[in-house]
């Protein structure tokens, strides 16, 4: 008895951490929106992209700081998501210049610009 008890318990708490690691872990698939915020967080952050794109001496002149400088820096295209230059520099793995980032974290630039680019 304590030990179906105890498998259940393991059970409860894995049923529990799956949750909670869906709920962190963000990706097309579970995001209904996806915003600046979550690009910032997920892949300008952790690949140090304003290292180089800061505001000041970036190349091409993009910066990715904030979402008004992305905007500003017309590397989002609204109408042909897939042919903004943010989005085909991280499809060719161009970018990052520091290490390749997964198809899903490219899949997820490519929804938040289908769904409007939203701060």
């Amino acid at each position: 008895m304590k030990m179906t008890a105890f498998i259940l318990g393991i059970l409860v708490l894995a049923g529990c951490n799956e949750q909670l690691i869906k709920q962190q872990h963000k990706s097309p698939e579970n995001l209904e929106a996806v915003s600046f915020r979550d690009i910032n967080q997920m892949i300008i952050q952790p690949f140090r992209c304003t290292e180089c794109h800061g505001d000041s001496g970036a190349p091409k002149g993009i910066s990715l700081t904030s979402f008004a400088a992305v905007m500003a820096s017309a590397t989002v295209d609204l109408d042909n998501p897939t042919a903004s230059k943010l989005f085909t520099a991280l499809d060719s793995g161009m970018m990052p210049g520091n290490g390749r980032i997964s198809q899903e974290q490219i899949d997820l630039v490519r929804l938040w610009i289908e769904q409007g680019a939203n701060p």
